[in-house]
């Protein structure tokens, strides 16, 4: 696979809307061209790993 990850790492969901695969952040990042920030609720809310944008690669 162009992106860097192996084909064996990728699967489909049961209603095949969806792909899922298994990668680290860095790979994330590479791959949507974006960075992941860790945030906590000031409230005592769950914490979240999330990025303000990214970018869907083209093939």
């Amino acid at each position: 696979v162009d992106s860097g990850i192996r084909e064996e790492r990728v699967s489909q969901s049961t209603n095949k809307a969806w792909l899922k695969f298994d990668s680290s952040i860095n790979e994330i990042e590479r791959l949507f061209q974006t960075k992941h920030y860790y945030y906590e609720h000031a409230n005592g809310g769950p914490n979240n790993i999330g990025c303000e944008d990214y970018k869907v690669p083209v093939e």
